[in-house]
């Protein structure tokens, strides 16, 4: 936020970025400096090469922040209690005063990297407007007040976190709680994250879903902690399971559960409260577009696709970002001259206007013969509703008679690996249980998975969704290597 008050364009890496993906960020987008948190104690990580015959190189301008000292940097290093310290002359000030002074809403503001779920990561930038107006979309699908107080237990360099839980806190007032990340991804903390949300009275909870499934089957006892603060418990960032609320329901009755959708390049911009009731009329998932925000369901050819059809989900409004920095083809390919930005999310449009997303474009399948298609996302939904399934993720298997066939990789449920029942009796028990769920088609094919494969974990990407490329590579390796 100081380095936006400055007019300074900041690309926020991911979590997790490896030195040659920063080395090779940093040159793509021809950056100036980079500054890099490290833990106490931790040596230089970076071997950065120096560009002899580029005196802007980056690598002349690195700064290191740290909580404690340092063991050995060739860089510059500030540790963060002495720039707390830190006194600034009156000339100083007036300086940055002046500055800011010349910044405008539609300057360049912030560049997030993409997941690369889709291929290789972008920069998505927005200006000072698209980031305010997002922040205040945001605040409204939070079903946020200037007296709440919002836990966030997300990488601060994601947009979930930046764009939806820290600018609410700066931009709106709401107190803002978090803990590292990296403690929250260890499923034994669950009731840490339980402890400080109880202890601070927060009234919202933005988990991801992994926090959530540790909350679920957690066997301690959750009523014990004062919860009576909390009123929503809000997550997103992949589909959700309709197992986790409902099971949510049973330890925290009172509250309720709010699923968001979005990107990084729109942030969020589709959300629903659901209640017990909502689950039991089987309205989960069916979501409402966020305050001005505009949402349709379209065909390849850009026209309307009738209600209750597959279509792609394409939305506007002033927080859709600006494009991808200095790549305009792709950005070209994104969003529309009327400012349409094309997801390459698969939705359904019902009555009311409520959106409910079935998979990505690019995860479409064709099964059985070339004219049906299968979205893993409509399949998983209702795999998730085994009790036996912690987490699934269906991908399509290369079958020459039938172009593809269905794979299921799912991870069986803490509660179910407890009986010790055999990995043959598991997936006996669910392969009837598929054939009650998924009857013949019109052509007289099931879409019940004809592969199932029993994972411990399935593959994430930095982001916390699912690697589904590498999802495919393991289950072709298996079942068609």
């Amino acid at each position: 936020m100081a380095l936006a008050r400055l007019g300074v364009n900041v690309i926020l890496l991911k979590y997790g970025t490896t030195s040659q993906e920063i080395d090779e960020t940093m040159k793509k987008y021809r950056c100036n400096a980079l500054i890099y948190q490290l833990s106490a104690g931790q040596e230089d990580p970076y071997q950065l090469r120096q560009d002899s015959t580029d005196p802007a190189s980056y690598e002349q301008h690195v700064i290191f922040i740290t909580l404690g000292d340092v063991t050995s940097s060739s860089h510059e290093v500030h540790r963060y209690c002495d720039l707390a310290r830190c006194e600034v002359s009156e000339e100083e000030k007036a300086r940055v005063l002046a500055l800011q002074t010349k910044i405008q809403m539609e300057d360049a503001l912030l560049a997030f990297m993409t997941s690369g779920s889709t291929g290789n990561p972008k920069a998505v930038q927005v200006n000072h407007f698209q980031f305010v107006q997002a922040t205040l979309t945001a605040y409204a699908a939070h079903r946020l007040t200037d007296s709440s107080r919002l836990f966030n237990n997300r990488p601060f360099s994601w947009v979930g976190a930046m764009g939806m839980a820290i600018n609410v806190a700066a931009v709106c007032g709401v107190t803002h709680i978090s803990i590292d990340s990296r403690a929250s991804a260890k499923d034994s903390e669950v009731d840490a994250v339980i402890n400080v949300i109880a202890e601070e009275k927060c009234t919202h909870a933005y988990l991801s879903p992994y926090i959530l499934y540790d909350l679920v089957t957690s066997t301690g006892d959750v009523t014990r902690q004062d919860l009576r603060a909390l009123r929503y418990v809000l997550s997103g960032g992949e589909p959700l399971p309709e197992s986790l609320p409902a099971r949510m329901f049973t330890k925290i009755p009172h509250v309720t559960f709010v699923q968001l959708y979005g990107s990084t390049e729109s942030m969020v911009v589709l959300s629903q409260a659901s209640s017990p009731q909502d689950l039991h009329d089987g309205l989960f998932g069916c979501m409402f577009g966020c305050p001005h925000v505009e949402v349709k369901v379209s065909a390849e050819d850009g026209s309307l696709v009738p209600i209750g059809e597959v279509g792609e989900v394409c939305v506007r409004g002033p927080m859709v970002f600006l494009g991808y920095l200095n790549e305009p083809s792709k950005t070209a390919l994104a969003i529309t001259p009327s400012r349409w930005y094309l997801t390459g999310d698969l939705g359904v449009m019902g009555a009311g206007g409520r959106v409910r997303i079935v998979g990505r474009d690019s995860e479409k399948m064709f099964i059985k013969h070339a004219t049906v298609k299968v979205f893993p996302a409509e399949i998983e939904l209702t795999l998730s509703r085994n009790p036996a399934i912690q987490q699934v993720c269906v991908v399509g298997i290369r079958d020459e008679r039938l172009f593809e066939e269905i794979c299921a990789c799912v991870v069986r449920a803490g509660e179910d690996s407890a009986k010790a029942a055999s990995e043959e009796d598991f997936l006996s028990a669910l392969r009837s249980w598929c054939s009650e769920r998924f009857p013949p088609g019109p052509d007289g094919f099931s879409l019940a998975p004809k592969y199932f494969l029993v994972v411990g974990e399935i593959p994430k990407l930095s982001t916390g969704k699912i690697d589904r490329a590498a999802v495919k590579r393991q289950a072709t390796s298996v079942f068609n290597p």
